[in-house]
Order: C-alpha cells, then sequence, then structure tokens
C-alpha cells in the first residue's frame, strides 16, 4: 500500500477513534450546509451511476491516491485508474443500473466527512435482473473547495452472523 494511502487510513482511523461513542443512530454531526453539499454529491453520484456517466463520476472522486471497495471479490481499487477500469467494465455489463443512497450518519471534523448509510441498486444484466440493499461508507475530503470521494465501500450483508450486537456487559 503506498505510504501516502496508509497514511490517510491512519488519519482516518484515528478521526473515528477520537469521536465520543454515539447511540445506535448516529445521526448528523456537521453544519446545515455542509450536510446539503455532502447529499448533493450523493444525488449526482447516483443520477451519474444510473446514467454511467463515467466521466461525472470521475470528477466527484478525489485526486490519487483513493481507496474504492466494492462488492465484486476483485473491487479493491487503489488508484483514479483502476475506479475508472471499474466503472467502464461493469457498465458494459449492464443495459440498466440504478442505485440511492440513503445517509443515516453523516459527521466532519475539518476537511474530511465520513457519511454511511444504506443504497439500494437494481441492474439488469445479460444473466437477469440482479436487485439488493448494500450497505455504504464514504469518506470525502476538501479539493479546491468542493467536496471529493477520497474512500468508498459498499457491502452486502450477510445472514451468516446471526447473533445480536449488544454493548459490552449488556
Amino acid at each position: 500500500m503506498p505510504r501516502v494511502l496508509r497514511i490517510l487510513c491512519l488519519g482516518l482511523f484515528l478521526l473515528c477513534a477520537a469521536q465520543p461513542a454515539r447511540a445506535a443512530s448516529v445521526g448528523v454531526t456537521m453544519d446545515h450546509n455542509t450536510q446539503k453539499q455532502v447529499t448533493a454529491l450523493l444525488t449526482t453520484l447516483a443520477h451519474a451511476y444510473a446514467a454511467k456517466d463515467v466521466d461525472a463520476l470521475m470528477a466527484l472522486s478525489a485526486p490519487d491516491p483513493v481507496l474504492n471497495i466494492g462488492t465484486g471479490r476483485d473491487e479493491w481499487l487503489t488508484s483514479r485508474a483502476d475506479l475508472e477500469a471499474a466503472y467502464r467494465r461493469e457498465f458494459a455489463q449492464t443495459s440498466q443500473v440504478s442505485i440511492a443512497f440513503t445517509p443515516s450518519a453523516m459527521a466532519r471534523r475539518g476537511d474530511v466527512v465520513w457519511v454511511a448509510g444504506v443504497a439500494p441498486v437494481a441492474a439488469r444484466t445479460p444473466h437477469g435482473q440482479v436487485a439488493f440493499e448494500a450497505r455504504f461508507t464514504c469518506v470525502l475530503i476538501k479539493v479546491k473547495g468542493a467536496w471529493r470521494i477520497a474512500q468508498s465501500h459498499m457491502s452486502v450483508p450477510s445472514d451468516a452472523q446471526t447473533a445480536p450486537v449488544t454493548a459490552a456487559g449488556q
């Protein structure tokens, strides 16, 4: 892993670790203007994805290094070039695709924002229709006055883990 990416990941870990523990519903811990900007970015991301507009998607990405982790086994992308290639491959495999981002948690510290939530996905592939509800996280950084995606992660919940999560000692 490149040194700059390791430093970015360590810094994000420290930022998250420094946050006070919160209840199950984190909510929003940022100013209203930033919340509107982040929500607008997620809406633009969803529209660009549905339009299969690779240029618009790449315009939302931060400069290298970036880290994007998708739901596919090989979708661990550490550069803008890899991200662009992954978008092009994915869009070549689908005739129609849609996604929506519904944030359930947002927080900001300086020029870093992190957001998490659910993202229903639907796609038409040569093998048929696919639909699932993913979870997402994004870390955004300010680049020339605009929020850009430095890190994103999509995952699909697994039913293999059935024990409920409880706070320690409960």
